[in-house]
């Protein structure tokens, strides 16, 4: 009676564990608000929205509030003009955005230096 002798190869077994981590909505939230900050910035900036100091994006009350601080300094029909085209440039820029979903639900104020609104 023939016997064969079975040789089993040692290998090794890698076990890759995957950790799916889910970040909650906030996490989320916060990381769309900085790339859409970072989004409106350099758009307003390309197109020579020099005014602009900071943008604020927030939730709230199932809003997505953009608050923007421009260095503009009186309330005249100019600059409230002024304060309607960087509203309508954010929503422009949403549009061009991978959020543009977002756009239903945004609410842009723009404020002159003395944080009064004036769009």
């Amino acid at each position: 009676m023939n016997h064969h002798n079975k040789h089993f190869l040692n290998y090794s077994i890698d076990v890759y564990k995957q950790v799916i981590d889910y970040p909650d909505a906030e996490e989320l939230a916060l990381e769309r608000n900085d790339e859409l900050t970072t989004k409106f910035q350099e758009d307003l900036k390309a197109k020579k929205f020099t005014e602009i100091e900071s943008i604020r994006i927030r939730d709230k009350d199932k809003k997505l509030l953009v608050e923007i601080n421009t260095s503009i300094q009186k309330t005249t029909l100019f600059n409230i003009n002024r304060g309607k085209e960087i509203q309508l440039e954010i929503k422009k820029s949403l549009t061009n955005s991978f959020y543009k979903d977002e756009l239903k639900r945004i609410e842009v104020f723009v404020y002159n230096n003395k944080h009064v609104k004036i769009n």
